[in-house]
């Protein structure tokens, strides 16, 4: 039995009194108005439900979550805009994309999700008998979902309570983004793989970037260096730092489109508080040297910022112009970070440049993965300048095909 203090009590009724006065309002002034007046009673209401108590596997909505959930909704339908930078501005007291990232945290500590993020029982099915991929983590299973086909991400170490905490903190922020460089992301299944759930998104056909670049060798890479900037740019328009970004969490669709996938480490950055995750498993090679050594940089803590995700898509333009990960000739992660914090970049293909990666695009790569991050470009800029190579290019230009696919690169 969950008790409720008489606290608790008074900020609901006065919740449902502003929300009755909400109702009533005719015009859209009016409407943000109250929502100044009942973001602190959620706020509040959230804030003590975190006290009375968890539902843990319950299947009906946390009455916290659904609050927090509603007022989101609502932000959006009152100002009719759906970005936390916009509506940043229009009210005071706490900003949606507070508000949003107390839920993201609050889900993945109580782990339960808004309905609007559970798919409806039955809706779900798996096509084959075996997962299409396997990672340290998680299985990908194709599956379909009504019409569509999708991708199935099961956690195989769900019961650990860090991995179980991003799955729910991932589903909270993917299901938000709307973007067409941004994998589609449906909602949650709980029935399909019981007791594990399921994250359940668009298929991509042609898998990673990678995968793709292998089997269409000849593909244009300034196109996809550029899909995965415009991903990137809207991301951080929307207040989100990936956190993961890398070649295997990028991903290609059937019309040849890069798409940014993987959000577990996604942040919302509305101040620059340090994150506990700085890089995950595997990620090594792409992670900013301040996550490494704040000190070194004059840097208190790992903060989780814009400036990360600059000098990761650095290392992904690397990867998408050579078909290898950074550093490939360093075995061993202890050396890349040793040479990473003292400067050391990737050395130029020079067999990369009928590829399309000229000195513009190599001096582009330079600067972002500066080691002092206040000194890599704006992500606006990066895509001004990968645009700018795109419409310079003559109308007959014909993408070259390598001899060889990975590029034997230098190393030092």
């Amino acid at each position: 039995m969950r008790t409720v203090s008489l606290k608790t009590q008074a900020h609901r009724q006065e919740n449902h009194k502003n929300r009755n006065h909400y109702e009533n309002a005719g015009s859209a002034a009016s409407a943000v108005i109250c929502h100044k007046q009942i973001a602190h009673h959620y706020v509040a209401i959230a804030v003590y439900g975190v006290h009375i108590g968890r539902d843990e596997g319950s299947p009906e909505e946390n009455p916290v979550v659904g609050c927090l959930n509603s007022l989101l909704h609502d932000l959006d339908e009152a100002t009719g805009i759906h970005s936390p930078v916009q509506s940043f501005d229009i009210w005071e007291g706490p900003s949606r994309r507070e508000i949003l990232d107390f839920q993201r945290k609050l889900c993945g500590n109580l782990k339960t999700l808004p309905k609007s993020c559970i798919l409806p029982p039955g809706t779900v099915q798996r096509l084959y008998e075996h997962p299409q991929a396997s990672g340290g983590f998680a299985d990908v299973w194709k599956g379909q979902h009504g019409e569509r086909v999708v991708a199935l991400k099961v956690l195989r170490g769900q019961s650990a309570e860090e991995d179980s905490q991003t799955f729910f903190r991932e589903a909270v922020i993917w299901k938000r983004l709307r973007h067409r460089n941004i994998v589609t992301f449906y909602g949650i299944d709980k029935q399909l793989f019981r007791p594990r759930q399921t994250m359940v998104s668009a298929w991509m056909s042609h898998g990673t970037v990678s995968n793709y670049l292998y089997n269409n060798p000849a593909a244009d890479r300034i196109k996809l260096v550029l899909d995965a900037a415009e991903g990137l740019e809207y991301l951080q328009k929307e207040g989100i730092v990936h956190g993961d970004l890398k070649g295997a969490n990028i991903l290609v669709d059937e019309e040849h489109i890069a798409c940014l996938s993987d959000f577990g480490l996604a942040a919302l950055h509305y101040t620059r508080k340090p994150e506990t995750e700085s890089a995950s498993i595997g990620s090594t090679r792409w992670t900013a040297p301040e996550l490494f050594d704040p000190e070194r940089f004059k840097l208190e803590k790992a903060e989780s910022s814009p400036q990360i995700d600059i000098y990761a898509l650095s290392m992904v333009m690397w990867e998408i112009f050579t078909g290898r990960v950074p550093f490939y000739y360093w075995r061993r992660d202890a050396t890349v970070i040793h040479h990473v914090v003292q400067g050391k970049r990737p050395l130029r293909p020079v067999q990369a440049t009928p590829l399309g990666l000229s000195d513009a695009i190599w001096a582009l790569m330079q600067s972002c993965w500066e080691s002092d991050g206040q000194q890599r470009p704006h992500i606006d800029d990066v895509v001004g300048q990968l645009r700018g190579e795109l419409m310079e290019r003559p109308g007959d230009h014909v993408h070259h095909t390598p001899q060889e696919w990975p590029l034997n690169v230098s190393s030092y």
